[in-house]
């Protein structure tokens, strides 16, 4: 079992080194509903280039036969860097109190920090 300061080193290097591919962002209010039909999103970032950036060969298969075009996200996709400000601003400076889920929580987390620092 690694110490928690090694899981930091890994999560960090691997952060560091790696481009966010895409996040999702769905909405819900205090009982779990949805407060409208339709508040889920998927954004695809185009910062990460498979034939340039680190990447592990069987999750870019997996995510391409899942129907990623990681061509047309280069072309079309958003830029993490402009996308950041909204990010921060939408979902982190809100006046009310907000609660976050993840999916790949440490991971998740420290790559919407890189975003937006």
């Amino acid at each position: 079992m690694p110490t928690e300061e090694e899981r930091y080193n890994d999560v960090k290097h691997n952060v560091d080194n790696m481009h966010l591919i895409q996040l999702g962002v769905a909405l819900f209010d205090e009982g779990g509903n949805t407060p409208w039909p339709g508040c889920c999103w998927q954004f695809n970032f185009s910062d990460f280039d498979p034939d340039v950036d680190a990447s592990s060969p069987d999750s870019i298969e997996l995510l391409a036969q899942s129907g990623h075009d990681f061509q047309q996200y280069r072309r079309h996709g958003i830029d993490a860097r402009r996308c950041a400000y909204l990010v921060c601003v939408k979902l982190f400076c809100q006046p009310y109190s907000s609660k976050y889920v993840t999916f790949h929580g440490l991971y998740d987390v420290a790559f919407v920090i890189k975003m937006i620092t």
